[in-house]
């Protein structure tokens, strides 16, 4: 049986973030498949380090890859934040003119970018991994747009979105949080993978101080933790950066300490996870954190918002704590009844140990193998050998 021709689909790459983890463990999953993408930032590789120079990435040209008199499009601004509007009505002509016509299986990364636009042939199956639908286009919630044209723009592309999303076969998402929304934008129902975690060994939590890791922005809601703190006297670790530093360091108390950037070798280098009785993600928004899995693989406790997606991951009253409301109070009265508390390491490591990559890559090798079964028998197509096939007749 011939193995499957596959090609993996993303939106851009310009940091090394929480899709390109993902894209990572796809690439794990398919070593051979070719990365198209739309926008490569110049620094990408310096910014991945190791990771990406085994991809073989392949920037879209304008008007078709492969076109000779034009050069890859590239961007000097953060990809993930179009600030013009003609990139995104560019997008559409951009990924329908890559031909992905010689593969049997193509599988998009997106969270906005539209790379879940591409045409594929009728032979070939389309999974789509969606780490969120695009919430300037389907959040009525967010702020309207700084600039009226940017607003115009992303209520042209709505329809384009919702319509190319109709062509994909299979969606994944990320969490059954992300799902929801999926369902709302697109009227698809996902299936949910949740992304693969590199845990860093094992330890056990410590007894110095609390600990965040993470942005320091408004949709972090650091200064809730901040406060929670400082009127609990209690000590807290802030590992991390952003635009709201300045303002969180005036609000912080004399308990309260940053560490700036650390990797995450520094981070056990320097014992700052030893030491943690827990980590404490205070953001209400949060989908799918890999910092509180990272954290959990470690022995250390996890506290967080009911409300968001660490629902799906922190196991209440067995490997941490959430908190109901997003005030202080709420915040404050959890950490005092997580002090009269005990939590195992081994449980929290248990429960990483359920987002591992080699966990990640079994589901979706799994779900894509049923998947390509159902279309190649529905297509009359003899099927191709997928990932788990290979190993099954190699083992």
């Amino acid at each position: 049986m011939a193995p499957a021709r596959v090609a993996i689909v993303h939106d851009c790459l310009d940091i090394y973030g929480d899709p390109e983890r993902i894209l990572d463990g796809l690439h794990h999953i398919y070593p051979h498949a070719p990365i198209y993408t739309a926008q490569v930032h110049p620094d990408f590789g310096a910014r991945s380090g190791d990771r990406a120079r085994t991809w073989d990435i392949r920037p879209l040209r304008p008007w078709g890859y492969g076109n000779r008199h034009t050069s890859p499009v590239y961007t000097s601004r953060p990809s993930r934040q179009f600030a013009q509007p003609w990139t995104d009505l560019a997008l559409p002509l951009l990924w329908e003119s890559l031909d992905l016509q010689d593969y049997d299986l193509v599988i998009s990364s997106t969270w906005g970018g539209l790379a879940h636009g591409v045409r594929v042939g009728a032979h070939t199956l389309h999974v789509c991994y969606c780490h969120q639908p695009d919430r300037r286009r389907w959040d009525p919630t967010l702020p309207p747009e700084r600039w009226p044209w940017n607003r115009i723009a992303q209520l042209v592309m709505r329809p384009y979105d919702f319509y190319a999303a109709q062509r994909v076969d299979r969606w994944v998402t990320t969490s059954h949080r992300v799902a929801r929304r999926v369902e709302r934008a697109y009227g698809r129902s996902p299936e949910v993978i949740a992304p693969p975690v590199k845990l860093q060994g094992q330890g056990q939590a410590g007894e110095r101080y609390y600990l965040y890791i993470g942005p320091l922005d408004r949709a972090a809601h650091v200064d809730l933790l901040i406060e929670a703190c400082n009127q609990l006297k209690r000590p807290l670790q802030i590992v991390g950066t952003g635009p709201e530093e300045e303002t969180l360091r005036a609000l912080a108390g004399e308990t309260v300490e940053f560490l700036g950037v650390r990797s995450q070798a520094d981070l056990l280098e320097d014992h700052v996870y030893a030491n943690a009785m827990a980590l404490i993600v205070p953001g209400l928004a949060v989908d799918f954190h890999f910092g509180a899995v990272e954290a959990l693989g470690r022995g250390l406790p996890v506290i967080g918002f009911e409300g968001a997606g660490l629902a799906e991951v922190v196991l209440h009253y067995r490997t941490g704590l959430l908190f109901k409301e997003p005030t202080v109070a709420s915040l404050g009265e959890t950490i005092e009844e997580f002090e009269r508390l005990r939590f195992f390491s081994q449980a929290c490591i248990d429960r990483a140990e359920e987002f591992a990559e080699t966990v990640f890559a079994s589901k979706f090798d799994w779900y894509v193998a049923q998947a390509l079964d159902e279309f190649q028998a529905r297509s009359g197509i003899q099927p191709p050998a997928t990932a788990m096939s290979r190993r099954e007749a190699e083992g």
